[in-house]
């Protein structure tokens, strides 16, 4: 009588074990099916993603599409592993070993990047989702353990990865790769920008002039599109580093110049990214770490956006890093210093470097040092410094306008309202556009620097310097150069994270929903793969020259080379960064009395521009000097008699 209950029991866990494995066939089947019907929709697939717009005979489709399929999968997986030897568990397991082909589902959503223009939450939400169905899945396979493959064909395998193992040359060889193919495109891109007259005096122009300037040994930081003969960029930041581009700049004294100078420090920091990893993690994993860098979207808008000091930060902050972790001191502290050059903020993200060389336990007395130095540089160049050239103020407190308390100013005034009014800060952070920010920046990531305490320390640069901003919408869009206050940092959290685990099964398994997450967001909304969706500020990366951005480029240039090289030119915000190789070149945001010539394009004007330009012509001390195309040059002291024609034209 004690023998039935024992029978009745293995009968039901056997049918509930059977039922199991059935249904993770059919899952199976029921993800190809779908995926398969996705892709057969072909162009329909716009109409019925983006508006639930499909004819009746697409439903009936799908749903024999999904049932067809789940029933195959499961009849094939019955075929092959069940009836053969009637082992369940294998069964069973032969189910999961296959379960990372339920990814399959998203794949002709997340890779078709047409869809989602204007739609970026939903497919930053499906983009992470994949990732982390990827994530679990192979960890869920790896864990079956192999199952598919007859013993012969499993040990060639087994040789062939041994083998690949050995062959680490070729780790660093796909990120040579990668790197020369970035600083191809975007070389490419960012100087056909320049070429097709949409980079801006605010900031290309203005970093532009100031290097030219500091080549010629004007005053420090002189930067004329910035206020005039006089301004100079001291208050604003402290960009030492400009003079050491300045040393290969004099080749060429173009704006060219710094827009190819940014992408090849940009791609190259993925070396530095490498070796450190790859000390850490092996060849293999480090080299997944550093294209994934490279194939960031966050990255490439910061490269596409005219040229700034804090997409050169990587490379220095990188290699720093790597140095300080080998020992080698006095290569770090040069490193370092170049890194202080950048930017006055610069400074303070080595705080967080030599944070994660404390707590990391690399260098704990090097970490201290290292932090000690940096906070110190901090404090007199933005604390000290800097207010001394803006009266007292401090730059750039307008982009935390509502954190700053009425009757208080600067940014301790921001911290106290983080720090003591938490209520009012959460209704900040709490807004679409930083949500969306927020998916950009981690779905690629699939949340990865959020798994580790260390990690998250490291994501306080962008907490602080993106997330708390209130009035300057910038700061929250991957289109700008700010978002290297995350990717600066969130690689790091990653290989610190894969280097610490013990548990490789599931460090592969990250790797391989980083792999997917990565490739999708890359696909949809980078520059590497299509050359379409992605930004550099307001413009969208576009690698093809029209036949009207030719001739919008000669007319200007046949324009402009009339001028002589020395003169000081007042420019359109467009045309700028074009004129900015001189002592002086102006923006039309302001009248200034020493300017001899004014350019601007019609069409192409900000209000308060027109107001300056009417307000040259209607002294009559400047009058219409050439038109070409839709270009106007005005000279000082040319027959005004035209100005009627002129001011009528800017209505």
């Amino acid at each position: 009588m004690s023998e039935a209950p024992l029978q009745q029991t293995s009968r039901a866990e056997r049918f509930a074990l059977l039922l199991e494995s059935l249904l993770l066939w059919a899952a199976l089947g029921a993800a190809l099916g779908m995926a398969g019907w996705l892709l057969a929709l072909g162009p329909g697939i716009h109409s019925f993603v983006l508006a639930n717009s499909a004819l009746p005979h697409w439903r009936t489709g799908l749903m024999i599409s999904i049932v067809a399929s789940a029933f195959t999968m499961a009849g094939l997986g019955l075929l092959r592993w069940y009836f053969p030897q009637r082992d369940l568990t294998v069964f069973q397991r032969a189910a999961v070993r296959l379960s990372p082909l339920a990814c399959a589902a998203f794949l002709p959503l997340i890779f078709n990047w047409t869809l989602w223009t204007g739609h970026e939450a939903a497919a930053l939400c499906l983009i992470a989702l994949a990732g982390l169905a990827a994530e679990f899945t192979v960890r869920k396979s790896l864990e079956a353990g192999p199952v598919l493959l007859p013993i012969a064909l499993r040990e060639r395998l087994q040789n062939f990865k041994s083998r690949l193992a050995l062959a680490t040359w070729i780790a660093p060889l796909l990120v040579g790769a990668g790197i020369a193919y970035y600083a191809v495109v975007f070389s490419l891109a960012t100087v056909r920008n320049e070429y097709r007259l949409v980079t801006k005096d605010f900031d290309l122009g203005i970093e532009n002039n100031l290097i030219w300037n500091a080549i010629h040994w004007g005053p420090l930081f002189k930067s004329s599109p910035l206020g005039g003969p006089d301004s100079v960029h001291t208050g604003m930041h402290q960009t030492f580093f400009a003079y050491i581009i300045g040393i290969p700049y004099r080749l060429y004294p173009h704006p060219e110049f710094l827009l190819v100078f940014q992408t090849l420090l940009v791609a190259f920091a993925a070396v530095p990214l490498f070796l450190w990893a790859r000390t850490k993690i092996g060849p293999w994993a480090a080299a997944l770490l550093a294209l994934a860098y490279l194939f960031y979207p966050p990255v490439h808008g910061a490269n596409l956006y005219d040229f700034h000091y804090q997409p050169l930060a990587p490379f220095f902050v990188w290699t720093a890093l790597l140095l300080y972790e080998r020992g080698k001191f006095g290569w770090a502290a040069f490193v370092t210093l170049l890194a202080f050059s950048l930017r006055e903020d610069m400074s303070l993200m080595m705080v967080f470097i030599a944070g994660y060389l404390y707590f990391s336990r690399q260098r704990r007395v090097a970490g201290l040092a290292l932090g000690a130095v940096s906070m110190l540089v901090f404090i007199v160049q933005k604390g000290i410094i800097m207010p001394r050239f803006l009266n007292g103020e401090e730059a750039f407190i307008h982009q935390y306008a509502q954190m700053v308390a009425p009757g208080e100013k600067g940014f301790s005034s921001v911290v106290k309202t983080f720090l003591f009014n938490p209520a009012f800060t959460l209704d900040k952070l709490l807004d679409k556009n930083k949500g969306i920010f927020a998916l950009q920046i981690f779905a690629p990531l699939i949340f990865i620097p959020f798994r580790s305490w260390i990690g998250v320390l490291l994501l306080l640069p962008i907490f602080f310097f993106n997330f708390l901003s209130t009035d300057y919408w910038p700061l929250t869009q991957i289109s700008f150069q700010y978002t290297v206050y995350a990717s600066m940092f969130v690689f790091i959290a990653i290989g610190h994270l894969w280097w610490r685990s013990q548990d490789l099964v599931k460090t592969r398994a990250m790797q391989a929903g980083l792999l997917l997450a990565m490739a999708s967001a890359s696909v949809c909304f980078g520059g590497l793969v299509q050359h379409t969706t992605a930004k550099g500020g307001w413009e969208a990366m576009q690698l093809k020259l029209t036949d009207r951005d030719r001739q919008r480029h000669e007319e200007f240039y046949t324009l402009v080379n009339e001028i002589p090289a020395l003169v000081p030119v007042a420019a359109a915000s467009w045309l700028g960064p074009h004129l900015s190789s001189r002592p002086n070149c102006y923006t039309l945001r302001q009248w200034l009395s020493d300017t001899e010539f004014i350019v601007y394009e019609q069409g192409w004007l900000r209000d308060n521009e027109r107001e300056t330009i009417r307000r040259y012509l209607e002294g009559g001390a400047f009058g219409l000097e050439e038109k070409r195309g839709s270009f106007y040059l005005l000279k000082r002291g040319a027959d005004p008699s035209r100005n009627g024609d002129v001011l009528a034209s800017l209505r």
